[in-house]
C-alpha cells in the first residue's frame, strides 16, 4: 500500500511548509506509492492547497485537524515531518507522532534535536528541501528502518508523560525544600 508522510502544524514559512513542498515536488510526480497529508492552519494556505491539487490523490490539504479526525489521521501515517526553519522549541507534533510510534523527520532547529535522536527515533536534517527529501526516500525505502525509528519513537514517548514529568517536578520540590 502506500507509504503516508504527514504535517501537522502552521501552515507557514517558518515551519518549513515552503521546504516540505519544494522536496515533496519531485517525489510526488514519481510512481513511488508516497502520499502526503497536512493540517493545520496559517498564511500559507493558499499555496498550499495549490501545490495539492496539483497531485489528486497524493497530496491532501486538510484545514485545522483536532479530536477524533487527527487521532485518525496519525493511525494512518507511516511518518511526521517537523521541518521548522526557525528556531522551535518543542513542536507538540513530535510527540503525538511518537505517542503513535511514528519516527519523525525534524530539522536541527531549537527543540527539535534534543527530542528527536537522530537515526535512533527519526532523523535529523539541516532545513534544506534536498535533504528532506532524501530522508522522506529513506523512509519510504526501507519499511524496516521506519519500523524500527518507530518502535524507539513510542519508547521516548513515554519519557514525556505527564506521570514522569510530575515525578520530576515533584523530587525538585521535595529538593528544594530541604534546602530551605
Amino acid at each position: 500500500g502506500p507509504v503516508r508522510g504527514l504535517y501537522l502544524g502552521q501552515i507557514d514559512h517558518h515551519k518549513g511548509i515552503d521546504l516540505l513542498m519544494e522536496a515533496l515536488t519531485g517525489m510526488l510526480d514519481e510512481d513511488n506509492g508516497l502520499e502526503f497529508n497536512f493540517g493545520g492552519v496559517g498564511p500559507m494556505e493558499a499555496e498550499l492547497t495549490a501545490f495539492c491539487a496539483r497531485y489528486p490523490g497524493r497530496a491532501r490539504y486538510l484545514g485545522m485537524v483536532s479530536g477524533e479526525t487527527k487521532a485518525q489521521l496519525l493511525r494512518d501515517s507511516h511518518f511526521v515531518t517537523v521541518p521548522s526553519v526557525w528556531n522551535d522549541n518543542f513542536p507538540r507534533t513530535m510527540l503525538d507522532a511518537f505517542s503513535n510510534g511514528l519516527p519523525v523527520i525534524g530539522t536541527r532547529r531549537g527543540g527539535i534535536p534534543e527530542v528527536v535522536r537522530d537515526g535512533l527515533d527519526g532523523i535529523v536534517i539541516e532545513p534544506a528541501s534536498v535533504e528532506l527529501a532524501s530522508a522522506m526516500r529513506l523512509y519510504l525505502g526501507d519499511p524496516e528502518l521506519r519500523l524500527r525509528h518507530g518502535a524507539s519513537a513510542h519508547e521516548r514517548a513515554r519519557e514525556y508523560t505527564l506521570d514522569r514529568q510530575i515525578g520530576q517536578f515533584e523530587s525538585l520540590y521535595r529538593k528544594l525544600i530541604h534546602r530551605a
